[in-house]
């Protein structure tokens, strides 16, 4: 490696090799088009690692070569622990995508993807929307196994594949396509619970789908334990017995869900269409009023200090890539403020002179991090004025 890279004249020889820095594309002009999508990997990259190794208060680097090829893990890490990361939204970061505007009022934790990409891009989480499966693959010298789970991870359960079982797969976790709904499909059935879950994902995920994916999750567990230990003819009944019982379990979630959230509302045993309407901090944020003109609103620095999970934003970030130059340009700790009647502290004047650099861009190299020996994982807005009177979330259009 070090004599190519001294043919090659990336390396000089006196520095220690970053095999990264040396190696790897340039981060600030990756893409397969224009813009470049920095982000694409290094969030995610930054994220894992976090997870890894919290003490390390990893900061995100637009540059992701800068962030450590990876991290020692700080405590055991088990396979529930992959599946958590794998499922992971930046949650309780400036990142977190259950917030903002872009995330609703009913707080989806997935994004709308396909641009228009000259403007701006979207964060894409651990888990995304259009995941069409997750794997985590458990090694070691007792055993060697893959977890598998259909769909994005963020609402799916993982079932065991031992390799001594490699047959024991059933019909309905090996067949299905893009182009029929099928409902012999296990696929379909965790594809058709997430997607009916953007009509009210907070509501639905808290009170449905994430209790019921921990039970499963824990009685797969439970049985695991058991039948791990038994001959390869049984763990393949096992196998195949857990995955027709999984796939029949959500497909009847799938159909309570529908009569459960129907019309914009809520059907218990006891209530029948109980309206759900606007989270207050919701309504709060936009300017909702007895006035039933259409809202309209662009982005203020902050939201209000009283928003249920905010995190302020430290990470400087561009908002626009300059094809001219092709450089990333408008640099701000904040979104600047789009009125001049707005009160705005943009929080820049304690930064450094020449503390930013508008060359660095981030691309992707490889998700690495660190997990744990023989596991692998595979895959506000704020202060505004109308009409003279302070709002809580944006600067409503006159």
């Amino acid at each position: 490696i070090r004599k190519a890279a001294l043919a090659a004249k990336l390396w000089d020889g006196k520095e220690p090799l970053d095999f990264a820095q040396v190696f790897a594309p340039d981060p600030r002009q990756y893409g397969t088009g224009s813009p470049p999508v920095p982000l694409y990997s290094s969030l995610r990259r930054w994220r894992l690692l976090s997870l890894a190794a919290p003490s390390l208060n990893l900061k995100l680097e637009f540059d992701q070569r800068k962030l450590p090829f990876s991290v020692k893990v700080e405590t055991p890490v088990t396979h529930r622990d992959v599946m958590k990361m794998m499922s992971d939204g930046y949650e309780g970061t400036e990142f977190d995508m259950t917030q903002g505007i872009l995330a609703g009022p009913y707080r989806t934790p997935f994004r709308v993807e396909g641009g228009p990409t000259s403007m701006g891009d979207v964060p894409r989480g651990i888990s995304i929307l259009r995941t069409l499966y997750s794997t985590i693959t458990e090694t070691g010298p007792s055993q060697s196994l893959v977890w598998y789970a259909p769909d994005t991870p963020k609402t799916s359960v993982y079932v065991p594949l031992d390799h001594r079982a490699a047959s024991g797969v059933s019909w309905t976790f090996s067949t299905g396509n893009h182009h029929e709904f099928d409902r012999t499909a296990a696929w379909w059935a965790f594809g058709f619970v997430n997607n009916w879950m953007q009509l009210n994902y907070e509501g639905m995920s808290e009170q449905d789908v994430y209790p019921m994916m921990k039970e499963w999750q824990d009685k797969i567990d439970a049985e695991w334990g058991e039948a791990r230990q038994a001959d390869p003819k049984l763990i393949k009944d096992w196998q195949i017995h857990l995955q027709e019982q999984l796939a029949a379990s959500w497909w009847g979630l799938a159909d309570r869900l529908v009569w459960k959230y129907n019309d914009m509302s809520t059907t218990t045993p006891n209530v029948t269409d109980r309206s759900d309407g606007y989270p207050e901090w919701y309504a709060k944020m936009i300017g909702y009023s007895q006035d039933v003109h259409p809202i309209w609103v662009q982005p203020v620095p902050r939201p209000d200090a009283t928003l249920p999970g905010y995190v302020a934003s430290t990470v400087v970030l561009p908002r626009a890539w300059d094809e001219s130059v092709e450089q990333w340009v408008d640099w701000a700790l904040l979104p600047m403020c789009p009125s001049p009647d707005v009160d705005v502290d943009m929080g820049l004047a304690a930064m450094a002179p020449g503390s930013l650099d508008p060359g660095l861009l981030a691309g992707p190299i490889a998700l690495v991090a660190a997990l744990s020996a023989g596991v692998g994982a595979s895959v506000g807005f704020a202060v505004g004025r109308r009409r003279g009177e302070r709002s809580t979330g944006y600067l409503l259009l006159e």
